[in-house]
């Protein structure tokens, strides 16, 4: 942890420039995105022949999208809280190139990878050395609660630790007094034998990371939005270039708009509802070649369409399939109702 300290100083300079591009898709003049979770959500307005639009789109950054933001320096706290969860307190570093993270598992021995290591001596046959602080306590603590206490009492619990210099300092609360300030002090000491490049034998995918960020996200922490955030600018810097990438956002837009001014209405808006008048009973044949399977009869369709038009049919099992000439709509109709119900036949397919 204490080695990803450094990238933090460059979290405002990246945010500063990673979530400040106005994007144009299809026409669509899109903001910046704002967090909903994990998501980004983004409003945009459009002018369709005269008529002012507006809608929105949510875009869902996935880890691999994630990860790209953390490798470029951009909330550096929500990955160092996001690692910490998953190594718990273990010591890291990021390794970008390789897209994971370093670390060593946490033992009581030390070696050359261990920077520090701790020491305390409560006489001249008890004095304990660990690569982390908290053993050393667990085992000072032992030592004193086994008839090795003064008028004080035992130790019952620990209040916290902090670091003071070179030395970690650990307010122990004590049986007969436990309002007493006495902490155990445990000195941390620079290992001579340091080696920097002993770090290397354990690693966590930069995208395992990821994902705990967006679950952070999602649970409402807002240094994790910070990168989810800036994930979906980056979507959308990219949708702006790449017309594949623009499509599901923009069909996100084009189904959510409205018009801007409740009172100035959509000409499309205004446009008759076909009512299937004008459509003509198709044969089997046409259904066949519609559905793309002469045996239609036998597959799970009519099934799919009769239960979720039950209502419509009257409690009917049977309809006929009609066409509009013109439109190319398709209806069906069936033998309880005298009207003709629109259908999104792709669905049922």
């Amino acid at each position: 942890m204490k080695k990803s300290l450094a990238l933090l100083s460059g979290i405002c300079l990246a945010l500063s420039s990673g979530l400040a591009s106005a994007v144009t898709l299809n026409g669509w003049n899109v903001g910046n995105p704002t967090p909903v979770g994990a998501t980004g959500l983004v409003n945009a307005t459009k002018n369709v022949g005269g008529v002012a639009k507006i809608s929105n789109a949510s875009i869902v950054p996935n880890a691999s999208q994630v990860s790209k933001i953390l490798r470029g320096g951009v909330a550096g706290v929500a990955l160092t809280v996001a690692v910490n969860e998953l190594l718990d307190g273990i010591d890291w570093v990021m390794d970008p190139a390789n897209n994971q993270i370093k670390y060593k598992e946490k033992t009581d021995s030390i070696s050359n990878s261990d920077e520090f290591y701790y020491y305390e001596k409560f006489d001249s046959d008890n004095e304990w050395k660990s690569n982390n602080y908290e053993s050393i306590l667990k085992s000072y603590t032992a030592h004193w609660n086994n008839g090795n206490y003064n008028g004080w009492g035992e130790i019952t619990g620990n209040r916290g630790c902090n670091l003071q210099n070179n030395v970690v300092a650990c307010d122990v609360i004590y049986k007969n007094y436990p309002n007493w300030v006495a902490p155990v002090y445990i000195q941390k000491i620079a290992n001579p034998n340091y080696d920097p490049s002993k770090l290397n034998d354990k690693s966590l995918p930069f995208d395992t990371v990821s994902q705990k960020v967006i679950d952070n996200a999602q649970a409402g922490n807002t240094d994790a939005q910070v990168a989810t955030v800036a994930a979906a600018q980056d979507i959308l810097n990219e949708a702006q270039n790449d017309a594949e990438k623009a499509k599901p956002i923009v069909q996100q837009f084009e189904d959510n708009s409205t018009n801007a001014d409740p009172n100035n209405p959509d000409p499309d808006d205004e446009k008759p509802v076909n009512d299937g008048k004008q459509s003509k009973k198709m044969n089997e044949k046409q259904i066949g070649e519609l559905v793309g399977n002469k045996n239609w009869h036998n597959t799970p369709l009519k099934k799919k369409i009769v239960k979720t038009y039950s209502k419509e049919l009257r409690g009917s099992n049977n309809f006929d399939f009609y066409k509009d000439p013109k439109t190319g709509e398709i209806f069906i109709k069936g033998n309880k109702s005298k009207e003709m119900i629109l259908i999104n036949l792709e669905k049922f397919l």
